[in-house]
């Protein structure tokens, strides 16, 4: 056999910066890796609203803000610091490409691992142990995520995260095209997960929980209840809701917090 494969000019390879001076900030490997798995699902993938395609950065504090949304959700996370980021990046908002940040997350981990970060004009650097990344920056004005996290709701439960993810997937089990979502019931210490495939039958899961508020029913779409659950590491998980035509709120511990959207079951 013979083969003859063509190759370019190495001059014609685009230059790439190389980390050099002080970073504007760092941040522990581990801490920025649970940040994005998080974060990062929340993502838009083919959207023409190309700020969304990537995940916000934005600096409070000693924290970093990791922000995503696809339009239907959102999903926020506090990352701390290692050390206060540089009055250059204390002062920005800046929004980094899901790729860059999915390749971030692959980056083998160890305890103590920090990656330093430095922007270069309109890119970004990363730098941990012998690994070097840059990318562009996504240009465009991220949502004014604030203005869509609900501040006025009453009724709040508490759930345990295994059973609510377990209860999510069981009642998806009958769900079709035209019923693609579950609803949740809640009433006076129960819950109940149901979802409907008008060909094929209905399904029921049952929970006991502790509440004493008004009685809701809302719908949701599953997989999306399902991504953030998957991603929760406290065993439970604060759910507070609103009538049924605005978002479902999702906490858990102080640091992530879950925005959904309901849909209507007709």
């Amino acid at each position: 056999s013979h083969f003859m494969v063509y190759g370019q000019e190495p001059g014609q390879y685009p230059a790439i910066p190389s980390f050099e001076g002080e970073p504007n900030m760092e941040i522990a490997l581990e801490r920025l890796q649970a940040g994005i798995e998080q974060c990062l699902f929340a993502t838009a993938r083919e959207s023409s609203r190309y700020a969304i395609n990537g995940m916000l950065w934005e600096i409070k504090g000693k924290k970093l803000l990791l922000v995503a949304t696809d339009g239907r959700r959102l999903a926020r996370c506090r990352v701390n610091l290692a050390s206060a980021p540089d009055k250059q990046m204390a002062a920005i908002k800046i929004i980094v490409p899901a790729k860059t940040m999915a390749l971030l997350d692959k980056i083998g981990s160890h305890d103590k691992d920090t990656v330093a970060v430095k922007l270069v004009d309109n890119q970004i650097l990363f730098s941990c142990a012998n690994v070097v990344i840059s990318s562009n920056l996504v240009e465009g004005n991220f949502p004014k995520y604030e203005d869509i996290i609900p501040t006025d709701y009453t009724n709040k439960l508490t759930l345990s995260t295994e059973a609510a993810l377990s209860a999510v997937r069981r009642s998806a089990l009958l769900t079709s095209e035209e019923s693609r979502g579950i609803k949740l019931s809640i009433g006076e210490n129960s819950l109940v997960f149901s979802g409907r495939a008008p060909e094929t039958g209905d399904a029921r899961v049952d929970m006991p929980i502790d509440y004493k508020g008004e009685p809701i029913e809302i719908g949701f779409n599953p997989q999306y209840l399902i991504d953030v659950l998957r991603v929760i590491k406290t065993p439970e998980f604060e759910l507070e809701l609103g009538q049924q035509d605005r978002p479902g709120l999702i906490k858990s511990g102080a640091d992530l917090l879950y925005v959904l959207m309901p849909i209507n079951l007709g």
